[in-house]
């Protein structure tokens, strides 16, 4: 990717373990589902499930295998989804999240934050810097 368009997406970018690679993670909320490259899972990762993909400025649709994938980050934990995989020679080292994903990890987030204590000086530091001037 040029400097230029890494400027330009970078408020919509993350770093996340996908199956235990470091990897850019792409939030697209045009996406119904997630995209990897072949590059990046095993072959047993690999459902026996496909999946048609429709992009906006093509008439044809697309035939690609769904993976199974983990995403894993100190952000939101670890969730297991799908993506549909890409033929290789397409690699661009990014992970394209799509709407499916980020509701998984919004769910996770949720779960995993509603059994946070906050302890008595955590609150009155919190409360000292709402505090009007």
């Amino acid at each position: 990717m040029s400097e230029s368009t890494e400027t330009l997406f970078a408020p919509y970018m993350s770093k996340a373990l996908v199956n235990q690679t470091d990897m850019s993670i792409l939030r697209d909320t045009g996406a119904s589902i997630d995209l990897v490259s072949r590059n990046h899972i095993n072959s047993e990762d690999l459902t026996d499930e496909t999946v048609w993909i429709k992009q906006p400025l093509d008439k044809n649709l697309t035939c690609l295998p769904l993976a199974k994938i983990e995403l894993q980050s100190p952000e939101f934990g670890k969730i297991v989804t799908k993506a549909a995989v890409l033929d290789a020679h397409l690699d661009n080292d990014i992970y394209l999240l799509g709407n499916r994903s980020a509701k998984l990890i919004g769910e996770q987030w949720k779960t995993s934050n509603s059994n946070v204590v906050v302890t008595r000086e955590q609150n009155l530091k919190r409360e000292a810097r709402l505090a009007p001037l």
